[in-house]
């Protein structure tokens, strides 16, 4: 979020629509938010919880892989 004035002007000189990086960057932060080592949002899910930081991650991978 702090990155987004930045390489706004950029995006935007080089053709890309405002609204299509807007939507890629929020994806992007999202995917690392939620995905181990640094996923804060893991953290408050544990704590909300109650449960172990590893089921918790058990079950956030999808069971067709």
């Amino acid at each position: 979020m702090i990155l987004a004035p930045i390489l706004l002007p950029i995006v935007t000189k080089m053709g890309i629509d405002p609204v299509y990086f807007g939507v890629l960057m929020v994806y992007g932060l999202c995917i690392g938010l939620l995905t181990p080592p640094v996923g804060n949002v893991l953290y408050v899910g544990v704590g909300l919880s109650k449960i172990d930081f590893m089921v918790l991650v058990r079950n956030l991978i999808p069971r067709h892989l």
